[in-house]
């Protein structure tokens, strides 16, 4: 696998100007913030930090760049960033991504869990450390092909 990179991508434009993203993967890490409209000065016309949280205006694509990828990238920014900072293990972390609304509050998913009989899996209760999930090969992969921004932003 993959030991580290870093990209910086361009996907699209919003009322706020251009939005840019830096893609952090270091020794099995992934990270991943944005910024929208970055200005010369340190600030910018949106938002920015993990704007994955909020719907994107688009008003224009990057090159590259089209609906079906950026619904993509952004389930995979939902999905994978900070994936070294799960709370839960794996059969935990997959029961609770069948909750209809996403994964939910950390009371509430340990009432889910303990009802599933899966608060404690394999003699480790959920939220009890921080546990690292692989990011999958192909994640990584689709990441590293994604275009790389056509310009530099003042930030990101």
């Amino acid at each position: 696998m993959m030991e580290k990179f870093t990209k910086i991508i361009r996907p699209c434009k919003t009322p706020c100007g251009w939005t840019f993203c830096t893609i952090l993967f270091i020794y099995g890490n992934l990270s991943i913030i944005g910024v929208e409209g970055p200005t010369k000065d340190g600030n910018c016309k949106g938002a920015c930090g993990q704007i994955v949280t909020h719907d994107w205006d688009i008003t224009e694509f990057g090159k590259g760049w089209s609906s079906e990828t950026i619904t993509k990238f952004r389930g995979i920014w939902n999905m994978w960033h900070l994936n070294d900072m799960t709370p839960g293990t794996p059969r935990q972390m997959d029961y609770l991504r069948t909750i209809p609304g996403g994964i939910p509050n950390y009371s509430t998913a340990c009432k889910i869990l303990e009802q599933a009989d899966l608060l404690v899996d394999d003699g480790y209760k959920y939220g009890s450390k921080w546990l690292r999930e692989e990011v999958p090969e192909d994640v990584i992969e689709w990441l590293m092909a994604l275009p790389d921004s056509p310009t530099k932003p003042a930030w990101v």
